[in-house]
């Protein structure tokens, strides 16, 4: 932008050394018409009348007071008055059309100066972003990697020992085996899959479960808080949504119909972030999911832009919707109890 601007104020300042020098030509011109017409010209001018007229007139014009005859021949040239004031409105003229078009010349050099600051501030909010971002992915990966499954497998009663990407899965399945055999409409299966993620999913390790979620709510909030168009915060917000695995899309959705999850609802349903969810949680569940979130929120860009929702980015439901049914959060933690006695027993006579 800097030698940009330099270029600009030269090639200004070479119109204007240019300018200069004719208006001094002009004006000195001018004055010198002025006095070779007040030191001869009236003089030959009255002359030449009086060669012209009658003897008598003419002695009348030759002895007659001076100030009178140079009044008299001065009137005499009142058209040369009206070509002068002629050429000086022309002159004033020429003035405000080279005034206009410097004036001009100088705005488009700050448009075009301001356009190049706007390509350069772009690029480096881009850059920023982009730095912040790759940061962020790196944090995820590695609140990923410390979440466990500590639960055991109904079949072997054998506690899973993975973590990261596969520990979300394991979970995923916990959530998806608890809940999945229950019948029930569509707000009673959304109510028990929002009260059984809490009670046997976050809250065995909501110090990992917790960070991880909140640091994916930050990212997308930052996307979506940029100055960048609507495309561009897509393609961003798709690089992010790329690295959440198709269970821990099942286990987003289930936060988000809780309270502690409910802000990052905007989010999900502004980047169609239930889009890659596994068929096999999404068939399940699908009326309570559809009763939680807006379409949007499981389709890619392009069905999102031709949606009708695409502008609304409030949530359906209030924050405790789904969990406020105290009895139910009672008989989902009797139950979750019973199956950990249940499987500390069978774990008891399997060792001995």
């Amino acid at each position: 932008m800097l030698p940009f601007c330099l270029g600009g104020e030269s090639s200004m300042t070479k119109k204007r050394s240019f300018y200069l020098p004719v208006l001094v030509v002009a004006v000195s011109a001018a004055t010198a018409l002025w006095a070779i017409w007040l030191l001869w010209g009236m003089h030959w001018a009255r002359s030449a009348i009086a060669h012209m007229l009658p003897a008598q007139a003419a002695s009348a014009i030759q002895g007659g007071d001076a100030f009178t005859q140079l009044g008299q021949a001065g009137d005499s040239f009142g058209a040369v008055n009206a070509l002068f004031a002629a050429l000086a409105g022309a002159a004033v003229l020429w003035a405000g059309y080279v005034q206009a078009k410097t004036v001009h010349q100088a705005q488009d050099a700050q448009e075009r100066a301001e356009a190049a600051y706007d390509d350069e501030r772009q690029a480096r909010e881009k850059q920023a972003l982009e730095s912040t971002l790759f940061q962020m992915l790196n944090l995820t990966r590695d609140l990923t990697n410390s979440i466990n499954a500590v639960r055991g497998s109904e079949e072997t009663v054998v506690p899973d020992k993975r973590s990261g990407s596969p520990a979300l899965d394991s979970l995923a399945w916990s959530l998806y085996s608890f809940i999945g055999t229950h019948p029930g409409g569509a707000l009673d299966q959304a109510c028990k899959l929002a009260m059984a993620y809490e009670v046997i999913i976050y809250d065995e390790q909501p110090s990992r479960l917790g960070p991880y979620f909140r640091l994916l709510y930050q990212m997308f909030k930052f996307i979506d808080e940029s100055n960048f168009d609507r495309t561009t915060k897509a393609r961003y917000a798709n690089i992010v949504r790329g690295q959440i695995s198709d269970a821990a899309v099942f286990l987003l959705a289930a936060n988000g119909m809780t309270e502690k999850g409910h802000k990052f609802i905007r989010y999900i349903q502004t980047y169609g972030l239930l889009e890659h969810m596994h068929t096999k949680y999404r068939t399940r569940f699908d009326p309570a999911l559809k009763l939680a979130y807006r379409g949007t929120a499981f389709l890619g860009s392009e069905g999102r832009a031709n949606h009708k929702d695409r502008d609304e980015i409030t949530a359906l439901h209030e924050e405790d919707y789904f969990v406020h049914d105290q009895n139910m959060r009672e008989t989902m933690e009797t139950t979750k109890e019973l199956n950990n006695r249940l499987a500390q027993q069978l774990k008891a006579m399997r060792d001995n």
